[in-house]
């Protein structure tokens, strides 16, 4: 079994820089410097941030909900329906609604 961790980059970095004894390596996948909601961002992107956030609140913990779909959609667009069915699981296994909108 696979343990994927919800940890946000933040605490793994802030972990990494307190703890550098106890950390090899530190991976960032799909990390950004800034976020939607950080000064500069064009109104577009944050209106798209705020859009998926809700999504996320009212369809993230039902099941073959198409709110999942979309935002498996966005990590993946070119994916079989398969690869889709993946994502839509691994979202469920690994964060709960509440969660997933704060990460």
């Amino acid at each position: 079994m696979i343990n994927f961790c919800t940890t946000s980059d933040s605490v793994r970095i802030a972990y990494a820089a307190r703890y550098p004894e106890r950390v090899s390596h530190l991976i960032l996948y799909n990390a950004y410097a800034h976020g939607a909601y950080s000064a500069g961002v064009n109104q577009q992107q944050s209106d798209e941030a705020r859009a998926l956030e809700q999504l996320i609140e009212v369809g993230w913990g039902h099941p073959n909900s198409a709110i999942r779909e979309v935002f498996a959609r966005l990590m993946s667009p070119r994916e079989a329906a398969d690869q889709v069915v993946w994502w839509e699981q691994l979202q469920r296994y690994t964060a709960e609604p509440d969660d997933a909108v704060r990460l």
